[in-house]
Order: structure tokens, then C-alpha cells, then sequence
């Protein structure tokens, strides 16, 4: 996987994003928990998607691969709680 598909990738997969802010419009701290975690999800799948096969065809020892999605995972997670709590605090 090239550079500029990886960015495209992980590009496109920020899209769910913009349904969750636009929900945040509703002056609700609950509906907005809700709508970030539905897209940080929603991003986490979309990237777990298109680049867990690309991680299996390197010769990588099995082990290791839940290891590095669940990275992926927790580092769409962390970026949640970043633009949730800068912006919509």
C-alpha cells in the first residue's frame, strides 16, 4: 500500500464524522456521546476494513495482528475523545 492510499484510506474513513457534528447541533450531552462514538466506530471498521488484509498479506507472525488493529482502534478512539472535547465542550 502506496503512501496516497493509505491517506485516501484513512481520509475517507473520517468521513462518519461529519453526520456526528452536525448531530451535535441537538443540545443534548448524551445524543452527542452517542453520535462520536457511532462514528469513531463506523471509522474504526472502515479502516479495519481496507487495511487488515494489507497487514495479512505481509509475512507477520498472526500474533501480532490483533495487536496492531486494536492500535488502529484505540488510536480512532483516542482521536474521538480529542475533537469531542476541544470542540464540543
Amino acid at each position: 500500500m502506496n503512501l496516497v492510499t493509505a491517506i485516501s484510506i484513512y481520509g475517507y474513513s473520517l468521513l462518519s464524522y461529519i453526520p456526528a457534528t452536525l448531530l451535535c447541533l441537538i443540545p443534548s450531552e448524551f445524543v452527542t456521546w452517542i453520535s462520536f462514538l457511532v462514528a469513531s466506530m463506523i471509522s474504526s471498521l472502515v479502516l479495519v476494513r481496507n487495511v487488515g488484509p494489507v497487514i495479512l498479506t505481509y509475512n507477520v507472525n498472526p500474533q501480532h495482528v490483533p495487536i496492531a488493529l486494536g492500535l488502529l482502534g484505540c488510536s480512532q478512539l483516542l482521536f474521538m475523545l480529542i475533537i469531542k472535547l476541544s470542540f464540543f465542550y
